[in-house]
């Protein structure tokens, strides 16, 4: 699939945050997350999820979310974070959702540095339409975008 430089606008997010050293994977977070999706107020497309990942003191953190209005309740346990508007590279994974982290592999070693950009500062996200077929699905296909500049 191909790389593509686009502007996302700002987009608000809320979901259940991965803890490092908690005991949970990140494939445990979603299922946990699907459970309580559905607590969610002001929930913007119903058929979109996002996946958020950012390094904050040594560790890897990770949102499992869904598009929210601005303000929006903030359900028991889950947290609220910003994407702001910006330039992002948007690559389209093809295949199941366990071999995103090889693709994101491949997007920061490969095919950023080929076309000349660097990451900026920010979290990655991944984004599920209508054209995820299901985690184990090789014709899946999900929207991975990395902020540049």
């Amino acid at each position: 699939m191909s790389l593509e430089i686009v502007d996302h606008p700002a987009l608000e997010v809320t979901g259940l945050l991965f803890e490092p050293g908690q005991g949970e994977d990140i494939a445990a977070l979603w299922r946990r997350f699907a459970d309580r999706a559905g607590e969610i107020a002001g929930r913007e497309g119903d058929a979109e999820w996002y996946g958020l990942s950012w390094r904050q003191a040594g560790a890897m953190h990770y949102l499992a979310a869904v598009a929210t209005a601005p303000g929006a309740p903030l359900p028991a346990g889950m947290v609220r974070q910003e994407l702001p508007e910006g330039r992002y590279a948007r690559y389209v994974h093809l295949g199941t959702a366990p071999s995103v982290a090889k693709s994101l592999g491949r997007l920061f070693a490969e095919l950023l540095p080929a076309r000349g950009l660097q990451p900026r500062p920010g979290a990655c996200f991944e984004h599920y339409t209508e054209a995820f077929t299901g985690v184990d699905a090789q014709d899946s296909q999900i929207y991975i975008y990395v902020p540049v500049y």
